[in-house]
């Protein structure tokens, strides 16, 4: 590639004011980044992302034909986009190595003079992975709704084909297998998706005892189960386990593995939901199945013991061909909050209020002796609150005639709220992917501003009484730049890379860069830690941003009379029990008011000035994804953020 013209800038800019501060400002950029002089059609700098993305050096760009970087953009190409004010498009970028990188640009004025413009360039690959991983997103949210209504479908194979769909749409594995119990001290292959190679079609009982908990093999791993020997053998890169109990009994064994894939973060999470969804349909099946073989093997018209209506977590009501109740369980008085005495003899609609269509679905029951699926309805709990429930009608046989139904109640508000929650989380998911794009298109003109602004403060006198505007209108770039950083970090999803970290150690390093800002600010500091506290299982950079942003805040909230900062860490229990570090970090600010309290880890919350209110909600998510807590305590004079994370020897699922 020939030198340009202005290749010698690279050594001479003083001779050319203005340029090399240019260049800073286009460092400061997010995107690899051209200056164009238009007039002459030329390269005038080129920032350092831009070289790490060509592979061309500054001063070899510097001074080239803009079509020769950009090669098709001739031009009169060049100038009918100007005209027509296209300034985003699909562009191919030349390399050093003579390959294409095909990207997006989008060229902006830059405001100092007509001629100069700024090309910003974003390679497809990063756009594609930004619409990869909101995809995957949406995905992932659309399997936990298959998955949620996998226990109402009627037909218990197909029940099981949803669910391992949809466990494959969370794990992106290619090969998901269950076995249940066939009666004979084994378990043997009943539902599958994917190809199973030479995984056995049947696990002996004596591999109960092996496969009792969740496991997570790869090879490397002992393989401690013929299961494992079998995934080793079809050259699995994992393969992981889950029983599936019905009360304590293990009556089944999910299987989840992949050839190449490795297990996602969050395999045990995903196995436990998995599992816990087929035990529900399980369970389900069960109660009617029960329910109708105590009907066909009655004589007389007896009840149904009590011991099996104990047993059946769902609401349970008798009815006779009057639909007149006979009999309830001890989980209707919990779910509706009637007692036997309330409602023997009186109507099921009566009780079932707002249930419209459960009359004629029991006398349909009642005439063809087939169970009814009522749906999801809405009933009306003794106190008039409103209970979202799937209602069953199940016919109970005695010597070949239906003797009475059983009409099932199953509770869905833990349902309907883990549907509401899902559906808040799909919004959240799609406000996010619109701020992240947002953030990406305002902070380029945000920079474009900001790098005028610093051209015309260069070209007026220093007393000029317009510097104090372009001041004033710098601070702002800067404030609105810091807050679409912000808006980007809590808006996009980040990869957390998991190894011991050594608080003590980062806490240290990170007081020693603030202790500078601390001085200045009168703040007194001290940092207590136990000498056997352990390390913690977590992404070090990602910690350093949590303690960074507490620190930030508690000097702030001491304000300039300043105060005492004080760090403690030791060695604690979580809420769940479990073994953690806990960090404390207390100010002698002025406090937080208390109902301020329940909202300061709510995006956009603040009461500061200076503030975007995104950093404690970026904290707390980032101690979540640490699978830690965060509590606030406030007073007035006085401030403690506890902080627990758990130990490295916990492990991190």
């Amino acid at each position: 590639m020939s030198k340009g013209p202005l290749s010698a800038f690279a050594f001479g800019r003083k001779n050319s004011p203005g340029l090399e501060e240019i260049e800073g400002l286009l460092d400061m950029l997010p995107h690899a980044a051209l200056l164009l002089d238009t007039k002459a059609y030329e390269v005038l700098l080129a920032n350092a992302t831009a070289a790490r993305l060509t592979a061309f050096t500054r001063q070899e760009m510097g001074g080239e034909k803009i079509d020769t970087l950009l090669p098709g953009l001739d031009r009169n190409n060049f100038e009918e986009l100007r005209s027509t004010r296209k300034h985003t498009w699909p562009q191919a970028i030349l390399k050093r190595n003579g390959n294409m990188q095909e990207a997006e640009v989008t060229l902006a004025s830059l405001g100092a003079s007509p001629d100069w413009m700024v090309l910003t360039i974003k390679p497809s690959s990063e756009l594609a992975q930004r619409a990869s991983e909101t995809f995957i997103q949406k995905g992932r949210l659309e399997a936990i709704q298959s998955l949620a209504a996998a226990p109402q479908i009627n037909e218990l194979q197909t029940a099981f084909t949803q669910i391992l769909l949809a466990g494959q749409r969370l794990t992106g594995a290619s090969t998901l297998l269950l076995y249940r119990a066939d009666g004979q001290d084994s378990l043997r292959m009943s539902t599958i998706l994917g190809e199973v190679g030479q995984l056995p079609s049947e696990i002996p009982a004596s591999e109960f005892s092996v496969l009792h908990s969740p496991q997570v093999w790869q090879p490397g791993d002992r393989a401690i189960a013929a299961l494992h020997r079998a995934a080793l053998a079809a050259k699995f890169n994992y393969l992981a386990t889950i029983p599936v109990r019905t009360i304590e009994t293990p009556n089944g064994l999910l299987a989840i593995g992949d050839e190449t894939l490795s297990p996602p973060e969050d395999i045990e999470v995903l196995l436990e939901l998995l599992s816990s969804t087929i035990r529900t349909t399980q369970q389900r099946e069960a109660i009617e199945t029960q329910l109708r073989q105590h009907g066909t093997t009655s004589t007389t018209k007896t009840s149904v013991p009590d011991e099996l209506k104990d047993r059946i977590k769902d609401g349970l009501i008798f009815v006779n061909r009057k639909l007149a109740i006979q009999d309830i369980n001890a989980a209707i008085e919990s779910t509706l909050g009637y007692s036997l005495n309330d409602v023997k003899g009186h109507a099921i609609t009566d009780v079932l209020v707002g249930a419209n269509a459960v009359r004629s679905s029991l006398k349909t029951t009642w005439e063809e002796g087939a169970a009814q699926n009522l749906g999801d309805v809405q009933l009306h709990r003794r106190d008039g609150t409103t209970l979202l429930a799937h209602v069953r009608s199940v016919p109970i046989e005695a010597n070949g005639q239906v003797e009475r139904v059983a009409v099932l109640i199953s509770d869905l508000s833990k349902d309907e709220q883990f549907r509401i929650r899902t559906q808040q989380l799909e919004q959240q998911a799609l406000l996010g992917e619109v701020m992240a794009i947002f953030a990406h298109e305002v902070r380029n003109p945000i920079n474009n501003i900001s790098m005028g602004l610093q051209l015309m403060g260069m070209n007026l006198p220093g007393d000029d009484p317009l510097q104090e505007t372009i001041a004033r209108m710098q601070t702002d770039c800067q404030r609105l730049t810091e807050l679409m950083a912000s808006v980007l970090t809590f808006s996009g999803p980040r990869e957390y890379k998991f190894s011991p970290v050594n608080l003590e150690k980062l806490l240290n390093d990170l007081l020693q860069r603030w202790r500078p800002r601390m001085s200045r600010m009168n703040v007194e500091h001290s940092l207590a830690f136990d000498p056997h506290t352990p390390m913690v299982d977590g992404d070090a950079s990602a910690l350093e941003q949590v303690f960074s942003n507490l620190i930030s805040n508690a000097i702030e909230a001491m304000g300039e009379a300043g105060g005492n900062l004080a760090i403690k860490a030791n060695r604690a229990k979580s809420t769940g029990g479990l073994n953690v570090v806990e960090i404390s970090i207390l100010d002698s600010g002025r406090g937080i008011p208390e109902e301020d309290r329940e909202n300061i880890f709510k995006p956009f919350f603040s009461k500061s000035k200076k503030g975007t209110g995104l950093g404690l909600a970026i904290t707390q998510r980032i101690v979540i994804a640490h699978q830690g807590q965060i509590s606030v305590d406030s007073f007035p004079g006085g401030t403690i953020f506890k902080v627990k994370l758990p130990r490295a020897n916990n492990g991190h699922t």
